[in-house]
């Protein structure tokens, strides 16, 4: 007889009722009060990932637009393309190509799905909340760097 997969007791590995007959998962175990119902096989649990940052342009000093263009034109040019590089490692080592060519090419995140809709860049890893943030922590990192040239 093939038992129901959702009633295995965890403590005493028996099942509350056989598949024909069941009613769904019991509350209890009659031999043992600290019932758990369980599946067969556990799940390993989601291994942990760093969230993206979720500061605004404020709490990174950022908040003057002007200061922004400044950093981006710095950012586009030839002279400092190895700092920008970095910077975008730094802030986020799966997507730096991206928020390179963000900053580079002027591409907004639904810019960037428009390049991969025809074919041009391979889809993102992130979605747009998580990319601008990385990208707002790239120009933090880029304006330190600045910074201690200046």
């Amino acid at each position: 007889m093939r038992k129901c997969r959702g009633c295995i007791c965890k403590t005493c590995l028996k099942t509350c009722c056989d598949q024909k007959n069941c009613i769904g998962r019991r509350a209890e175990c009659g031999g043992y009060a600290t019932f758990e119902q369980l599946g067969m096989f556990k799940t390993k649990p989601e291994p942990e990932r760093n969230p993206a940052p979720r500061k605004s342009w404020e709490e990174y000093g950022l908040g003057d637009r002007e200061h922004r263009a400044e950093l981006r034109t710095l950012a586009q040019s030839s002279e400092y393309a190895e700092i920008a590089r970095n910077c975008a490692h730094i802030a986020a080592p799966e997507i730096e190509g991206y928020i390179l060519l963000s900053v580079t090419e002027n591409l907004s995140y639904e810019g960037l799905e428009k390049a991969w809709a025809r074919g041009d860049i391979d889809r993102m890893a992130c979605g747009k909340s998580d990319f601008y943030g990385y990208k707002r922590f790239f120009y933090h990192l880029f304006d330190e760097r600045m910074k201690k040239m200046f």
